[in-house]
């Protein structure tokens, strides 16, 4: 059984040349140590542990502290913070030659179970400073002195393994990695190791803490300059998974413009369990006696002069544990396993590409074990939804109802379960289209009279120029002439009869304002009975097609029915109207994703009140304004747990002198919009523990727009005729889509109809 040894105090002409006695190397001949029973441990009085750190206290990364060691940064470790992870609630075991419990680095970070593992000396504390330098690297007080540690509220349990010499005979090393597991560290770190091969005790030690879960980080050792192809022992078992159980890392050292160090040794057969991290001229606490320094150490640096500069695999090794303390923090959920993988998998790639001989698995990379590996996916609405997929949409009326900020937030699971934040509220589409800077013309009618008094009108060969394309659908029938037919069925009974675009009820030459021509209409039922000169009442019937937003989502029918009830006065008149509307798939352009199901039918219940006054022949002022009530017909993953309550108005003034040659419009509109109302789905929540901590919780809302959309409009059309009739109009529009704060538009709209 031979003597494992770490770097010892030597001739500073021979250390750089055999550094592989230094900080994580070397190996010796010292005879087998075969000591009596260990009498009970006493361990020495501890300072009491350290509370954590309040969330979102940490080191700045411009502070003295945190720059005073590159290693800090150069492992990214303020990524792990600025997250969360501190390290809080994990033991590190550190079996080594004795700790300083009481230096200010180090107070309250040591657990009182540390212990002298030699049977009989206990002398845990001692003037040695190997182990306090490596515990200061990974716990070491966030207090603006001296250095940090990267998971400064993690805790050690030190363990003196030693034979006072500089050597770790096997048996009280095997001693003190049984000791670690049966306290229950998280992991241990080895910065030691020798040429020889591990005993069966040692192996046996590693093998049950692996067992249990516990990972250890071994240094690789500093033989690289002596020409070594592989790490030295004890990190050399990782190949060996009988051993390892897969949870032994080997770390290899890096100088501090980030290349690797020759006198690292090299990963060997064990590249696929070795990564690289800072190593050489790495700055920690001062923790020797006065006296000479060694060679591979420079102290008195520091703006106190309280400060050394060390180096060797030694001190890689305590980077990655620390950042295994840091993913146990941040990720309480992964398993061992999945750790260890995590780290590998995140570690920058240097060298030739993917795992190599060089460097391993890469460049230890706590900032990128930090962000999620692979597509996030949500479980919402009982599907497994990815930051590609989309939502569903939000029709014109809900402006930035539905994308509510905060409504959507929720989380994600990354490829091993970790938990993310994830805000859906960009998935979804908004389906407002705005003022189109296209106008639709009037129609172009050619009068028939028929036999029977039929009136027939037909909007034959005419060109649009240009083509509106405010129409939201495509409808195969758009290369049909629009027509319209009125038959007197009896005496003060008509029926109206539309189609291809044509509407049988009133219509506005403007952008759509009112729940019918949500309808998008092609084709149109009205029965009109006039019971005298003043009152008449009506039945309307609308129907049309929707071609939804959502790239993936097929058309949806709309149908409208409506009554009327209309009152005439020689000067004016007004009107009432109540009405339903019943969308397929939807409700008022409400739609989602068909992963979750068919989105089901829609319903809106109206009413609208219509008034014209006519000041004289050449000046009439218009006013229409509707309230509508909306709920799905049945619950999907997305429920109406309120009913919507919509709102539309239009206020118009139209002049039209025979001297102007056509009609000049002033209007104000505002188009459809929600009002109030409520929605309700499951939105999955998690803890850090990932995805075993799934939980749903209920989520209300209101998908009230932010602003209200205005229209304010001045027009002017022109008919000659059957022959032509044109449209011209500046509209303004303040806060458009119904979003607060949104920059208001200036649209001027024009179109021509040409009969051919």
């Amino acid at each position: 059984m031979s003597a494992l040894r770490f770097c010892g105090i030597a001739l500073n002409a021979l250390v750089l040349a055999l550094l592989g006695a230094c900080a994580g190397g070397g190996g010796g001949g010292a005879p087998v140590i075969t000591p009596p029973p260990p009498p009970p441990l006493t361990p020495p009085s501890f300072p009491p542990l350290a509370p954590p750190h309040a969330p979102g206290d940490f080191p700045s990364p411009s502070s003295a502290e945190f720059n005073a060691n590159w290693a800090v940064g150069g492992t990214n470790a303020q990524v792990a913070w600025q997250n969360g992870a501190t390290g809080a609630g994990v033991v590190i075991g550190v079996i080594d030659d004795g700790i300083h419990p009481d230096h200010p680095e180090l107070t309250g970070r040591v657990l009182a179970t540390s212990v002298d593992i030699a049977p009989g000396r206990d002398a845990l504390v001692t003037n040695q400073s190997h182990g306090s330098e490596l515990s200061s690297l990974m716990v070491g007080n966030y207090n603006g002195q001296q250095t940090v540690g990267l998971a400064f509220d993690a805790h050690v349990l030190a363990i003196r393994a030693d034979n006072g010499s500089g050597g770790f005979p096997d048996n009280y090393l095997a001693m003190a990695i049984d000791y670690a597991r049966q306290q229950g560290v998280d992991v241990i770190n080895l910065s030691l190791g020798g040429p020889s091969p591990s005993s069966a005790q040692v192996r046996q030690a590693i093998q049950a803490a692996t067992a249990a879960g516990i990972i250890i980080v071994v240094s690789a050792g500093n033989e690289g300059a002596s020409g070594a192809t592989q790490p030295s022992y004890p990190a050399f078992n990782a190949v060996d998974l009988s051993v390892s159980n897969g949870l032994i890392m080997v770390a290899g050292g890096l100088n501090s413009n980030g290349s690797l160090n020759t006198v690292s040794s090299p990963p060997g057969a064990a590249q696929n369990y070795y990564m690289v991290a800072p190593g050489w001229q790495i700055i920690v606490p001062d923790f020797g006696p006065p006296g000479p320094v060694p060679g591979y150490q420079q102290c008195g640096l520091g703006p106190n002069g309280d400060l050394c500069q060390i180096q060797g695999t030694s001190y890689a090794s305590p980077m990655i544990a620390a950042a295994v303390a840091l993913i146990k923090d941040g990720f309480p959920g992964l398993t061992s396993a999945q750790v260890v993988d995590l780290l590998f998998t995140t570690a920058d790639d240097l060298g030739p590409a993917g795992t190599d001989s060089l460097y391993g698995r890469g460049r230890l990379n706590i900032g990128r074990a930090f962000q999620p590996v692979g597509p996030l996916a949500t479980p919402l609405g009982g599907v497994e939804l990815t930051p590609a997929s989309l939502v569903g949409a939000a029709g014109p009326a809900f402006g930035d109802g539905v994308q509510r900020a905060g409504v959507w937030s929720m989380v994600g699971f990354d490829a091993y379960g970790r938990t993310f934040p994830v805000d859906l509220s960009q998935r979804w589409i908004s389906a407002h289209p705005g003022p189109s800077a296209l106008a639709e013309a009037p129609l172009l009618w050619r009068n028939e009279q028929a036999a029977g008094g039929v009136h027939v009108q037909a909007a034959l060969n005419q060109s649009a120029l240009p083509q509106s394309l405010r129409t939201p659908i495509d409808r195969a029938e758009l290369d049909q002439n629009p027509m319209r037919i009125d038959a007197a069925l009896a005496p003060g009974l008509t029926l109206s009869f539309a189609a291809h675009g044509a509407r049988s009820a009133y219509e506005y030459d403007g952008d759509s304002v009112s729940h019918l021509d949500w309808v998008n209409s092609d084709l149109s039922l009205r029965l009109t009975h006039r019971l005298n000169d003043t009152v008449s009442l009506s039945l309307v019937s609308e129907s049309g097609e929707v071609r939804s937003p959502l790239p993936f989502a097929s058309s949806s029918s709309r149908e409208g029915t409506a009554a009327r009830a209309s009152f005439d006065f020689a000067r004016g008149g007004f009107d009432l109207t109540l009405g339903r509307i019943d969308e397929e798939h939807g409700l008022m352009g409400l739609a989602w994703n068909g992963l979750f199901g068919a989105t089901p039918g829609g319903e809106t219940a109206f009413a609208g009140f219509g008034a014209h006054v006519d000041a004289n022949e050449d000046l009439r002022f218009t006013l229409s304004a509707e309230l509508g009530e909306a709920r799905l017909a049945r619950s999907g993953w997305l429920e109406v747990v309120e009913p919507l309550r919509s709102s539309a108005f239009l206020a118009e003034a139209r002049f039209e002198p025979e001297w102007l040659g056509g009609a000049l419009t002033l209007s104000l509109a505002q188009p459809l919009r929600v009002e109030d109302g409520a929605l309700a789905f499951m939105a999955p929540t998690a803890t850090k523990y990932g995805r075993q901590s799934l939980r749903f919780e209920r989520r209300e809302f209101e998908p009230t727009p932010s602003g209200r959309e205005l229209r304010l409009g001045l027009g002017y059309s022109y008919r000659r005729g059957e022959a032509l009739s044109a449209l011209g109009e500046v509209l303004y529009v303040e806060e458009p889509g119904h979003v607060a704060g949104a920059e208001p538009q200036t649209v001027l709209r024009f179109g021509v109809r040409v009969a051919n």
